[in-house]
């Protein structure tokens, strides 16, 4: 299973529910939009919502205070976190 939030698709998650999709693991799973951390807890994959990001977990969201990732490429850094 896929976790991401319910409500309007924004780009970040539905780019990252297409690029999982693209791999063996993730082929056939399906995605479950919902804010409910019970629901969540029980998804192989969360993207976009928990306010956790934990790799190790697989557990990628990027909106929390704690998360300072930064992108540096061609010059430019750029914050990973909204």
């Amino acid at each position: 299973l896929i976790g991401t939030h319910d409500g309007t698709f924004h780009c970040d998650e539905a780019l990252a529910c297409a690029m999982l999709k693209m791999l063996p693991k993730f082929r056939d799973a399906a995605v479950v939009r919902t804010r409910d951390p019970a629901a969540l807890a029980e998804c192989d994959v969360v993207v976009d919502v928990g306010s956790v990001y934990d790799p190790a977990g697989h557990r990628f969201d990027h909106h929390q205070r704690g998360f300072a990732d930064v992108m540096h490429e061609v010059g430019r850094s750029t914050r990973l976190s909204s």
